[in-house]
């Protein structure tokens, strides 16, 4: 035997003694010096070439050809890197899907060990491929068991926090679906835990048909179930809830048992928190189990049940009759109407959530007695939202305007509660009743807060001018969503040297088509349709955000002034929205302040007092906003306020441009200096008006004398480092 051959098979028997206890379905060895590659069987206790060698260019492409395509330019990399590195010693090892030698052509799992090895004085390298299936669908077995629930196959809770902490941190958008059963302990407590065991089963097959790419369902724990809708739009996750309540009606129709299953629904956009959300879904889905305790809503009611609040019918299903009556109209036309209950929310926060279900209940009476005496149909939509079909008879909307007032009136005489009706004449018949609903609602969105008819008709011509200020509406949803609204910050400064004490923020929208829209460009439309707390509520957590990060930053922070509106403090509990912002971004609750416009509080005194005596306990500094009105100079109680703010250029301008109101200031001034009330003056646009301010030492100045609104990025490079 040659030296040469000794030299190659104590090669190979070093590469036999490293596979003596493995089975390898394929062994590749190439020549790196010749770029020629062979495929190598056992033999005694070496390895002999099964064919000719063939180039490795040509080997290669047909390894890559029964890869997957997504698995092939990382073998193809790993395999490149490994050659230009390849020193006698080295390895590489991978595992990939691939449908190699399978003969169903599955893929299955491989993995592929190299080695470099001296043969005959020439490196090689020597592939290991092995058929891994069997051991990654056990391992895969395993893991199923470890994240899977035993009783339903559903997800469970361990799985969920795996997403919550990973790719359930980068949704555009999430939708919940929380279901829990009702009465689960009784039926095991009489049936046996056999029969809940079965019911249990009963909803996490109703829950897995739905499971698919962005769609996860769980096992929460014990009778709770969750659905997940990744990236859901509202649509789609109102079509997803759809989906499961005709499974979950069919499944339980066959079952001996009828459960009752009480559910709730929440979804929202970035900065999507999955948790808070579940939170926001279990509030929903306890708020109607009480409901159905009460028996003011049968189950399922708020997802399309034909008995949503004493015998009206759901959306759905009121879309459905709808229809169904105007196919048989037979000539005979017919109104669509839409009414809301503004400040029904007061009930609510005054007597009680339980309070409030009881006047929606006999609301929904009102509007089902009503139907059934005019030939109508009776819907109840949402919240304090009511929808109806009726002939088209001359007074009837006057009537039931007149009906449902005196339900009100009857029920309490202290909440100032605007009934509003919107009326389509149904006069296309191809319109989908969703779009004659949308008809009926835009003209109820017309009725002003101070119209003393509550009853608005839709007219064609009215409705074309308002478009404009639809799609305005349309597209900041849109534009929240993306990211496209946002702050922007005007400093307000020491009169005396200028120096950065606070800041206003102030909200602006980059729109696609009409570029920088700043606030009186949309605003007002928002508070007419009272949406402004859609729009608030995130840019305060924008602006929390902004405080942790300059904070971490090493800024010198000031406090930062959020503007609340009317619509805020009717539809949110503002002192725990800033109490819940303050402690999850661990931020000082000094660095928070309020301002209030004091004509937002005419109407709604003791409520709008109590809101902000509550933040200022909880230590937010509160101003009222007295542009415009002066509160007359006179005020008769301790205000609920820590300071004033007056805008310049809402002042009469008394005594020629040059007096610019000051002395409306001045006895303002005084007024507020003997209760002890600091004044914030914005709209300081001259050295003339900032020498006055001097002179009659006001707290803080704001405007272009100053400062102009400017970036969150350039305010904080205003900032002083701590």
């Amino acid at each position: 035997m040659s030296p040469e051959t000794n030299g190659r098979d104590r090669s190979l028997r070093e590469l036999f003694l490293l596979t003596a206890l493995e089975t390898y379905e394929v062994i590749l060895c190439l020549d790196l010096s010749t770029m020629l590659c062979s495929e190598l069987y056992p033999a005694g206790e070496s390895f002999l070439p099964r064919e000719e060698a063939v180039p490795w260019k040509d080997k290669l492409q047909t390894l890559l050809d029964t890869v997957p395509p997504e698995e092939r330019i990382h073998l193809e990399e790993k395999i490149a890197a490994d050659l230009l590195s390849a020193r006698e010693g080295s390895h590489y090892s991978a595992t990939f899907r691939s449908s190699i030698r399978r003969p169903d052509g599955s893929f299955g799992w491989w993995t592929v060990l190299s080695r470099i090895l001296r043969i005959d004085g020439a490196l090689n390298m020597v592939m290991l491929c092995n058929d891994v299936t069997a051991d990654m669908l056990d391992r895969q077995r395993l893991l199923d068991r470890s994240e899977r629930d035993g009783l339903t196959g559903l997800c469970n809770r361990a799985k969920l926090s795996e997403l919550i902490s990973g790719s359930y941190r980068n949704l555009s958008s999430c939708g919940i679906l929380f279901l829990d059963l009702n009465e689960l302990k009784e039926t095991n407590d009489k049936y046996g835990h056999d029969a809940g065991d079965r019911i249990i089963r009963l909803v996490g097959d109703s829950l897995a048909d739905l499971e698919g790419p962005g769609v996860t369902p769980f096992r929460y724990g014990g009778d709770e179930f969750l659905l997940i809708a990744e990236n859901a739009s509202q649509d789609e996750m109102n079509r997803l809830t759809q989906s499961w309540i005709l499974r979950w009606r069919s499944l339980r129709a066959s079952s001996e048992f009828q459960p009752s299953i009480a559910v709730g629904i929440a979804w929202g956009v970035q900065p999507v928190n999955v948790r808070e959300l579940i939170e926001k879904a279990d509030a929903d889905m306890y708020r109607n189990k009480h409901l159905m305790k009460t028996g003011i809503i049968p189950e399922l009611s708020s997802f399309g049940s034909n008995e949503v609040v004493t015998g009206l019918y759901g959306r759905f299903d009121f879309y459905t009759a709808v229809r169904q009556v105007l196919d048989a109209a037979e000539g005979r036309r017919y109104d669509m109407l839409s009414l809301g209950i503004g400040h029904f929310s007061l009930v609510n926060r005054w007597y009680g959530r339980e309070v409030g279900d009881k006047l929606l209940g006999e609301i929904g009476n009102c509007i089902l007695e009503f139907s059934k005496a005019h030939d109508g149909l009776g819907c109840y939509l949402e919240g304090e939202n009511f929808a109806m079909l009726l002939p088209e008879e001359e007074g009837l909307p006057r009537k039931l305007d007149a009906e449902l007032r005196e339900v009100l009136r009857r029920y309490s005489s202290s909440v100032g509660f605007l009934l509003s009706i919107g009326v389509y004449p149904i006069t296309d018949l191809n319109l989908v009743t969703g779009s004659m609903l949308d008809l009926a609602m835009e003209a109820r969105s017309l009725i002003s807060d101070d119209a003393a008819d509550r009853i608005r008709f839709y007219e064609a011509e009215k409705a074309a001018g308002n478009q404009l200020r639809k799609d305005l509406l349309v597209n900041l949803k849109v534009a929240l969503a993306m990211g496209d609204v946002f702050n922007w910050f005007q400093p307000i400064c020491r009169p005396e040297d200028g120096e950065i004490i606070g800041a206003e923020a102030l909200v602006r929208w980059t729109h696609l088509t009409w570029g920088m829209l700043e606030p009186e460009d949309f605003l007002p439309e928002l508070e007419r349709d009272g949406l402004t707390a859609d729009l608030d509520e995130p840019l305060w957590e924008q602006a929390a955000v902004l405080l942790r990060d300059w904070k971490a930053a090493g800024k010198n922070v000031v406090p930062i002034t959020l503007n609340v509106s009317r619509s805020d403090i009717l539809s949110l509990d503002v002192a725990d929205v800033f109490l819940r912002l303050t402690e999850k971004y661990g931020l000082d609750r000094r660095l928070i302040r309020v301002s209030v416009q004091e004509q937002s509080l005419e109407d709604i005194v003791s409520e709008a007092f109590d809101d902000l005596s509550a933040l200022r306990q909880a230590g937010f500094s509160v101003e009222l906003d007295v542009s415009g009105s002066f509160l007359s100079l006179e005020w008769d109680r301790p205000l609920p306020a820590d300071g004033l703010k007056v805008d310049l250029r809402s002042l009469p301008s008394q005594g020629g441009p040059g007096n610019m109101g000051g002395d409306v200031l001045r006895s303002l001034m005084e007024k507020a200096k003997a209760d002890g009330l600091p004044i914030t003056v914005v709209g300081v646009e001259s050295r003339k008006q900032a020498e006055l301010l001097r002179a009659l030492q006001f707290k803080g100045v704001q405007g272009y004398c100053f400062h102009r609104p400017m970036s969150a990025e350039d305010f904080a490079a205003l900032l002083k480092a701590e």
